[in-house]
């Protein structure tokens, strides 16, 4: 094969490479995804397009903030300033999925205003982008992180939602927000 062969038939690899990727939305990153909340945030992990038998996992519907209960605005009110988040797995192939939980402060009117960088309960220190990864649950299990003390302030409003890693493939689109309360300081 002569040089010019070889060096179209890489330049014709790399443009059916960077065709798949685009096609596929593969950039690993997941917007935050809302005109409230513009800044961009990893999922739980990178998104490997090497095994295009696999599907994307995804978030369920299911965010809880407690322990506490759901007054009838939809609104967590939470027992204490150290609540536990969580929300279903869905993995159309069964593997074990992981979710991002990314908190907002909330404006009065219940929109995202300002991160919370969360703390990792492992290490004591700020989190990766300050967002909290759950451990792998099964898929249809219920995947939660509980958030360490002093990441949240006394009788205060936030919002969180979730994205899904499953190993390979990460969801693109975030969860919808769920909001829930602190209580007020005893």
């Amino acid at each position: 094969m002569s040089a010019l062969s070889k060096r179209n038939c890489v330049l014709a690899t790399i443009a059916a490479a960077t065709a798949s990727v685009m096609l596929l939305g593969g950039s690993g990153i997941a917007a935050a995804g809302s005109s409230d909340a513009t800044a961009s945030h990893p999922a739980a992990g990178s998104a490997a397009l090497t095994d295009l038998q696999n599907h994307q996992p995804q978030s369920g519907k299911d965010l809880k903030a407690g322990p506490g209960t759901q007054d009838a605005n939809g609104v967590w009110q939470v027992d204490s300033t150290t609540p536990t988040l969580s929300n279903t797995v869905i993995d159309s192939d069964g593997d074990p999925t992981r979710l991002t939980f990314l908190v907002y402060t909330a404006d009065a009117n219940g929109k995202p205003r300002n991160q919370v960088k969360l703390t990792d309960p492992k290490t004591g220190e700020t989190a990766f982008h300050g967002v909290l990864e759950s451990d792998f649950v099964a898929a249809g299990s219920t995947a939660k992180v509980t958030l360490y003390a002093g990441d949240l302030k006394a009788n205060t409003t936030y919002v969180f939602r979730t994205s899904a890693f499953d190993g390979k493939l990460t969801e693109y689109e975030w969860s919808a927000w769920t909001k829930f309360k602190t209580p007020a300081a005893p």
